[in-house]
């Protein structure tokens, strides 16, 4: 029995296809990952983005591994006090 007789039997395709599937998943599992960790780095880019834009000079953006935030430069009152009145 040759190779292709092998192949093109019903047996030849169940495992052939069985191992193609697995293969596949695989393949489809990695290209779910890749596009998911895209999609994160895309929404935190247009978060960063979106704080850049309307940010005061007395406000920084902190950016941490799970968010990011505008928070005041000085952050008690009579530092902030101080910093306005030497502007």
């Amino acid at each position: 029995m040759t190779l292709a007789n092998v192949l093109a039997s019903e047996t030849g395709f169940t495992l052939i296809t069985a191992i193609l599937g697995s293969i596949w998943t695989a393949f489809k599992s990695s290209e779910w990952r890749r596009r998911a960790r895209n999609e994160r780095y895309n929404r935190a880019l247009e978060a960063l983005e979106s704080a850049v834009e309307f940010i005061d000079d007395d406000e920084l953006v902190e950016i941490t591994p799970k968010s990011i935030r505008i928070r005041k430069r000085f952050l008690l009152e009579h530092e902030r006090k101080k910093a306005s009145r030497a502007a």
